[in-house]
């Protein structure tokens, strides 16, 4: 006995069917994927982000001591993400460590407070020499401080202190 293939209306169902079937088994396979990495108990963007709400809710500097009190704090984990990791570059000498003086810095920000502070009361003619040895402090402080909140004033205050001098040019560049 022949077998009969099956009517062209069948194997159109038949394949319309194998089609479906398939269009089924990747979707499910791709939302499995995606899915297992959504409800997974390890590193979320959830726990990332809980992560880093802590430590700048609550900073703690590299010897331990809590800066929340003063003011200063790192800015969380994206600043020190790099920190405890040795590449190839960094053992060569090619990428420079990321400088953390905090004493140094928050030394240096207060002198050129005070500067800026004494250039407000001084002269038109003090006023712009005042006002320069104020943004070398700030400069100073930003330096010794990377990825900090005081690094970031410290630069603008520096931008300032250029601007009110009318070194424009050196403005813009802290300015950027």
């Amino acid at each position: 006995m022949t077998r009969k293939s099956p009517p062209t209306a069948t194997r159109l169902q038949l394949a319309r069917q194998r089609a479906f079937g398939q269009l089924l088994l990747t979707v499910a396979v791709s939302s499995c994927a995606v899915g297992c990495s959504l409800i997974s108990p390890g590193k979320s963007s959830l726990t990332d982000y809980e992560a880093t709400r802590r430590a700048i809710e609550n900073p703690v500097s590299v010897t331990g001591g809590d800066y929340g009190d003063e003011g200063y704090r790192p800015e969380g984990v994206s600043a020190e993400r790099e920190r405890g990791k040795t590449d190839f570059l960094r053992r060569i000498g090619l990428r420079a460590e990321r400088r953390r003086d905090i004493d140094v810095a928050k030394r240096e920000y207060e002198a050129g407070e005070k500067l800026l502070a004494s250039a407000k009361a001084a002269t038109d003619d003090q006023r712009p020499a005042l006002l320069r040895q104020a943004a070398e402090k700030f400069v100073l402080a930003a330096k010794n401080w990377k990825s900090s909140g005081l690094e970031q004033n410290a630069l603008l205050n520096a931008a300032e202190c250029h601007f009110f001098a009318e070194d424009y040019y050196e403005s813009e560049e802290l300015y950027a």
